[in-house]
């Protein structure tokens, strides 16, 4: 299932710790994790709450641990905090949100894509994370692994983004590939008597990391905003200065997200994102449709426009009321989705009835 693909990627790229608070559909991730942790060699807590993992995958992380932790929307509101305080001290932690029908505790067993928006904006204030969605276990491995290698690349929180629909169920698949380990970011630096420049200004945003025990590698891990060093700096030319390295971090990061993928021909096109891949696929197989699939929303890639434009007519499908992905696009590109289809019942999305609704749209 697709909890059981998360976990097999989270190995694959050599995980060191993982924790989490029991909350459905995250919760077989939790299990399946801390049930093979003495084989594979990596450390699993559950956690009192949501709040102290957060914040206990920040701690590992800064230690030189790859650190993952998982929730449900519940439980991510509660993290927002820890996710924000990730992005001032450029942490590289992973975070699996498995999706469920909200407000509150909403549908805590059923299905739902309607927390999107959520992920990306996650945290208080403007910093850099990425957020992916994968659509079957295949994906869920080889995305769950990528995660780890673009948090330790650009020291950022990235979020996986799942559901209901796609932990739970079972699929047949073939065998995953070996990847190797994600190598940990952290350099062993020249000894000068001064502090490590952790946070030196660079025209991309990415900089050189170390972990505590490094030689040469001290510096302050400050929530405030900071200096090179990390020491509290609360003029406007440092605040200037680290605005425009986490802008150019967010630019540089686009470079690695790839368009959607885009299978059929025909110059009307079906979008979707995540779990709904192959509803999608059907739908727009038997409308004779292109179909373009996202498994990267955050941020969005760079000539998105440009391939959106070659369709005459697009139609997103979303298991969510807002048509959450037809608004980031239209807020990202300026291209209006003409037909967006969608509900939130809890249920995964029919495509039957997505069909008829395309044609009597």
């Amino acid at each position: 299932n697709g909890s059981q693909a998360i976990g097999l990627g989270a190995i694959a790229a050599g995980i060191n710790f993982y924790t989490g608070y029991p909350m459905t559909p995250s919760s077989p991730l939790l299990h399946f994790m801390a049930a093979h942790q003495i084989e594979f060699g990596y450390l699993v807590r559950q956690a009192e709450d949501e709040i102290s993992a957060i914040n206990m995958v920040n701690g590992a992380s800064f230690a030189g641990a790859k650190a993952m932790t998982g929730t449900s929307g519940g439980g991510f509101a509660l993290m927002e905090e820890g996710i924000s305080l990730a992005g001032m001290l450029e942490t590289p932690i992973v975070i699996y949100l498995g999706m469920r029908p909200a407000p509150a505790t909403g549908l805590p067993t059923w299905t739902s894509q309607g927390d999107l928006l959520f992920a990306i904006n996650a945290g208080h204030g403007e910093f850099p994370k990425i957020v992916l969605a994968p659509a079957d276990p295949d994906e869920c491995y080889r995305l769950t692994h990528r995660a780890f290698y673009l948090s330790q690349t650009f020291h950022c929180p990235v979020i996986i983004l799942s559901d209901k629909y796609l932990a739970e169920n079972y699929y047949s698949s073939a065998d995953f590939p070996d990847l190797n380990p994600v190598p940990l970011s952290a350099v062993s630096p020249p000894l000068k008597p001064e502090m490590f420049a952790r946070y030196a200004f660079t025209p991309n945003g990415v900089h050189q990391r170390t972990v505590p025990g490094i030689p040469g590698g001290e510096y302050i891990a400050n929530s405030d905003e900071h200096d090179a060093r990390g020491l509290v700096d609360e003029s406007e030319q440092t605040r200037t200065l680290n605005n425009q390295r986490r802008r150019n971090k967010i630019n540089e990061i686009k470079n690695y997200i790839p368009l959607p993928a885009v299978t059929g021909e025909g110059d009307q096109a079906v979008i979707s994102w995540g779990s709904h891949k192959y509803i999608a696929k059907q739908v727009a197989e038997e409308m004779k449709m292109s179909h373009l699939h996202f498994n990267c929303l955050w941020p969005l890639p760079e000539k998105l426009d440009t391939l959106l434009s070659a369709y005459t007519k697009l139609i997103s499908i979303e298991n969510n009321e807002t048509h959450q992905l037809a608004r980031l696009i239209a807020q990202e590109t300026g291209i209006t989705i003409h037909q967006q289809l969608g509900e939130d019942t809890g249920r995964p999305l029919d495509p039957h009835k997505l069909i008829d609704q395309i044609k009597h749209g």
